[in-house]
């Protein structure tokens, strides 16, 4: 009996916490590149440091084109008081994210407003 309790409950708590697509929504308060080539940003959802990309591409998950114009795209934002979303096809929410160098590369950044 205990047992099949426990799978009951292991089974809704792992059903409740998956990942799926998410779009994060709203402001970067910063943006900065480190000596590798790592483009951070601070957004309003997250409220820490995410690596978004490196200009470099030896992540080997973004290339440099790319990296370089959400890297424009996100100093714009803060210039200008734009609006972001951030599209994560794979993760659990925008909030839970990991932070630095252990977050997952967006599959696009928008801004809007």
């Amino acid at each position: 009996m205990s047992k099949c309790l426990v799978t009951v409950v292991v089974s809704l708590v792992s059903a409740a916490v998956y990942a799926q697509p998410q779009w994060c929504q709203g402001t970067v308060d910063r943006v900065w590149i480190n000596h590798h080539g790592d483009v951070y940003a601070v957004p309003s959802w997250r409220g820490d440091h995410i690596r978004i990309c490196n200009l470099k591409g030896s992540d080997g998950r973004t290339d440099t084109v790319t990296c370089s114009t959400w890297y424009s795209q996100l100093s714009q934002a803060i210039k200008d008081a734009r609006q972001t979303i951030i599209y994560y096809e794979n993760i659990v929410s925008c909030a839970q994210i990991p932070t630095y160098e252990s977050a997952p590369v967006p599959y696009y950044v928008m801004l809007y407003k």
